[in-house]
């Protein structure tokens, strides 16, 4: 306890001592960084948050081509949030980045030198984020409140302007598609009515049992299924890379339907083949109506894409400089910097360093490191 008592004495002596030198250290310093804070440009920081995107499937349709043109990194589409991080990437992109570089002239906002110049600074002032509930936020800096709000609520017009533009795409390469295939149904439909009319026209007396027209009408629905998912599949392998989950769903399913259709009966009368493949082309074209119908729908929907669930306003508090944090911190690190010092000086001083001969023949007289290990001597002193 003594010995405890004694090193917190000589503590608080040496503090004593070198009382002037800590206080002006930390004075000087603490009154530098308060008044650089003030001398530093003011930022503020506007804030818009975007609602976890509706319907996982909607609008991914081609966005592995999409985002490549865009020149963002390669996403993990797998989890549940796989919109919300398409709607990331988008937002980070280059793409949009030059959009608001050239919507809000920021080369002569930034000073900068070029585009690619603008598009870094921006990158800095700009913090795009996603929680883990699927909320996006899109948070802007500039040293205009207003033109914060308005940056940040540009992005999320920006990226609602590409999600409708690609699903207006895809719904209209999905309408071509499907009106070739439609039109090429309609003309097996017609030629297998025609068969069939003309088979009863030459076997009047043939009628079709029961049990055969059942069997032949459950085939019609199997086959008819497993054309109109097979053009669903057609189409997601025109628009979506190799291990999509939507393009692997659809596989599974028409891999179920082939092996249902591998185990169906033969059917070995004439006319029940014609029925049944009657049947599949009128369900097939019906089938085909409905998705040709849907694809002109989404072709020609223009609504908004994005839910906002906050939207950016001008803040009033600045964002930087933060002069508390500042100052507080200059006043730490100079206390501690400060304490450090006075350390060094009271662990020189006890070594004795000013009776050490051969220290004082490596020191110049007069020198800076003379009057802090030696205290003023005189040029003669050898």
């Amino acid at each position: 306890m003594t010995a405890k008592r004694g090193d917190f004495g000589d503590l608080l002596i040496v503090l004593l001592k070198r009382r002037r030198f800590l206080f002006w250290n930390v004075l000087i310093v603490t009154l530098l960084a308060l008044g650089t804070s003030f001398l530093l440009p003011v930022r503020y920081r506007a804030t818009t948050t975007l609602l976890p995107p509706q319907g996982e499937g909607e609008g991914l349709l081609g966005l592995g081509d999409f985002l490549q043109s865009l020149s963002v990194p390669s996403l993990n589409l797998t989890g549940a949030n796989s919109t919300s991080q398409i709607y990331v990437a988008i937002l980070k992109s280059r793409t949009v980045a030059d959009l608001i570089v050239e919507e809000f002239d920021l080369l002569k906002r930034y000073k900068a030198r070029n585009g690619e110049a603008a598009r870094k600074v921006l990158g800095m002032m700009t913090d795009v984020s996603l929680t883990s509930a699927g909320v996006i936020q899109v948070s802007v800096g500039d040293r205009d409140p207003g033109i914060a709000a308005d940056m940040a609520n540009a992005y999320v017009g920006h990226l609602d302007r590409m999600n409708r533009t690609l699903r207006m795409g895809e719904g209209k390469r999905t309408r071509t598609f499907v009106e070739e295939r439609l039109r090429a149904t309609e003309d097996r439909l017609q030629a297998s009515e025609d068969s069939l009319l003309a088979f009863k026209n030459a076997h009047p007396g043939i009628v079709l049992p029961a049990d055969i027209a059942a069997a032949a009408g459950a085939a019609a629905n199997l086959m008819a299924e497993r054309i109109s998912i097979g053009v669903e599949l057609e189409v997601l392998r025109s628009s979506l890379h190799a291990r999509a989950p939507q393009l692997l769903l659809k596989e599974r399913q028409v891999a179920a339907l082939d092996r249902e259709l591998e185990n169906l009966p033969q059917l070995e009368i004439d006319l029940g083949r014609l029925y049944r493949d009657f049947k599949v082309q009128e369900k097939v074209f019906a089938l085909l109506t409905a998705q040709f119908e849907e694809a002109r729908i989404r072709e020609n929907r223009d609504v908004t894409t994005v839910d906002v669930l906050d939207i950016a306003v001008p803040p009033v508090r600045k964002s930087f400089p933060r002069r508390g944090i500042i100052t507080a911190s200059a006043f730490a690190f100079s206390l501690v910097v400060g304490l450090l010092l006075i350390v060094c000086l009271e662990t020189l001083e006890r070594l004795d360093l000013g009776n050490d001969e051969r220290l004082r023949a490596l020191v110049r007289p007069g020198s800076f490191a003379d009057r802090m290990l030696f205290g003023s001597r005189k040029t003669g002193d050898s």
